[in-house]
């Protein structure tokens, strides 16, 4: 399986959720991911292009009912720990590249009144919630052993991300619109491509729905080199 999605600036976030509104998008999700980014022992993931992460998020569901389709009240949450190897780039506009993603454990489900209540905080005490939960010791755990086998953390993404998903060129299409402190807001559209003969022919389809959008401002970084580079600033 690959990804094959790109990245948007976006200067005006409130034109992007007027203009997908407008098709009838909406969204089902809200995330707060925490991703903290390792380096291998003894090769350097900046100049392979690779990562290695562990990831904890909490995410809350709406509108799976017929009846709920209101962002201000969570019918659900979970929370889940997950580790993934990204592979390099295989292309150098939209990002192409191997992804392996494992669950560190069974997700963790929480009850409405508890998704409810955590939902209304500010994204700061979220994270500080997300990493107090019971039942997310797993991630901690897989950190500590990936420090004694020598790999070094080296820096924490948060985020708070809202997905939808749509149909395009018959194609489903994962949208994402991502608030990343210090660094901005971004958009974001995934496809995905079974094989690597499938790539050439999901590639033009992002690009076509990328400017059916009027996204332009394409940003190739990730935020893993976003966030570095605005420390180093």
């Amino acid at each position: 399986m690959f990804e094959v999605e790109q990245k948007f600036r976006l200067p005006d976030p409130a034109a992007f959720l007027k203009r997908v509104a407008e098709i009838g998008l909406s969204w089902k999700k809200k995330v707060v991911e925490a991703d903290t980014y390792f380096q291998h022992p003894c090769r350097d993931f900046v100049q392979t292009d690779e990562a290695l992460r562990v990831r904890r998020h909490l995410t809350f569901f709406f509108g799976e009912s017929e009846n709920t389709q209101s962002e201000c009240c969570p019918e659900r949450a979970e929370a889940e720990q997950l580790i993934t190897f990204k592979g390099p780039r295989l292309d150098r506009q939209a990002k192409i590249r191997k992804e392996i993603e494992l669950p560190l454990a069974a997700s963790l489900s929480l009850d409405p009144a508890r998704a409810g209540t955590l939902f209304s905080m500010p994204a700061e005490t979220l994270w500080d919630q997300l990493d107090a939960l019971e039942g997310l010791s797993v991630s901690r755990q897989w950190m500590e052993m990936l420090a004694l086998l020598g790999f070094r953390a080296v820096r924490e993404v948060r985020k708070v991300r809202s997905k939808a998903y749509w149909e395009w060129e018959g194609a489903r299409v994962e949208f994402s619109f991502d608030e990343v402190p210090p660094v901005g807001t971004y958009a974001e559209l995934e496809f995905i491509a079974a094989n690597d003969s499938e790539i050439p022919a999901v590639r033009a389809r992002l690009l076509s729905l990328s400017q059916f959008l009027g996204l332009t401002e394409i940003e190739p970084r990730s935020y893993l080199a976003l966030v570095a580079a605005s420390a180093e600033t």
